[in-house]
């Protein structure tokens, strides 16, 4: 049951990312935000599978 609800709240990190990332790329033209959003999220992940 922790691991089902672990996977869900990484896809829901994932997802808000994501949605975060394009609206700053889209209002402002910052392209690097992409990737850091990228690797933020998949930090999260490491740290979450290392729980």
């Amino acid at each position: 049951m922790r691991g089902a609800y672990l996977h869900v709240a990484t896809d829901l990190a994932a997802f808000i990312g994501t949605a975060i990332a394009a609206v700053i790329l889209i209002a402002t033209g910052w392209d690097r935000i992409d990737p850091l959003i990228s690797l933020a999220v998949a930090a999260l992940i490491f740290w979450q599978r290392g729980v």
